[in-house]
């Protein structure tokens, strides 16, 4: 048991290494061909290849590193951690904004392509930092409502091993809205946690829309039926 454990772990391991050279060298041809041509979206290629090779070049580190080393934040402190959990969430949030920000801006280009010809150059590095800003938003939006997010979340388990097992208490995304402040007698002290109940709402139904692609496929159908008729 013991050797066919081994194995298949060099296998896995192996078939991993592969395809990350594959991905790396493929995203590397993309800066290069995209810097070179400057298509119309070159912009925004060149950025996500270059999020991308961070992507999988920094996930498999992070990982693996506590299951190796435990209590990770005993070595690097807790800031460590933390920082990681923000930087893992920034990375989930980009690839399902991503796909989101290509849809819309083909949508844009192709359903209004009259109406925007003067204007399509802009529209484009306007969506550019967008494809940037978007999922920083998303990932520092429920600082709104809780500022203490990253530290109750449990969206990402590795980190969470990074922390240590004490006992601490997570929460996973759908159940935060609950979290916040109870209902007092002051009416001004409701009206905030109503405001923040309310913020918690959108920015759930936010990324659960960019995780599961729902408003790609919205932009996808209306493109093709205008190519269609």
């Amino acid at each position: 048991m013991p050797d066919y454990t081994i194995t298949t772990s060099v296998v896995l391991e192996t078939i991993v290494a592969a395809l990350y050279v594959i991905g790396l060298y493929l995203n590397i041809k993309i800066l290069i061909v995209s810097k070179k041509e400057k298509s119309m979206t070159w912009r925004i290629d060149f950025a996500h290849s270059i999020i991308l090779i961070f992507l999988y070049t920094y996930d498999p580190w992070i990982h693996s590193i506590p299951y190796f080393v435990q209590d990770l934040y005993l070595v690097t402190g807790t800031w460590f951690c933390y920082a990681a959990k923000v930087v893992s969430h920034f990375l989930i949030c980009y690839l399902g904004a991503h796909s989101m920000v290509i849809a819309c801006l083909k949508y844009i280009v192709i359903v209004y392509a009259e109406k925007i010809d003067r204007f399509k150059e802009k529209i484009i590095k306007t969506f550019f930092y967008i494809n940037i800003a978007y999922p920083i938003f998303l990932t520092l939006f429920p600082l709104i409502y809780i500022p203490d997010f990253f530290v109750i979340y449990n969206g990402h388990t590795h980190i969470n091993r990074c922390l240590g097992n004490d006992n601490r208490t997570y929460t996973k995304l759908w159940s935060m809205c609950e979290l916040v402040g109870p209902l007092r007698v002051n009416s001004g002290y409701n009206a905030i946690n109503v405001l923040k109940w309310m913020v918690c709402k959108a920015h759930v139904i936010l990324f659960y829309a960019s995780s599961t692609n729902i408003l790609d496929i919205f932009f996808y159908c209306i493109t093709f039926a205008y190519m269609r008729r």
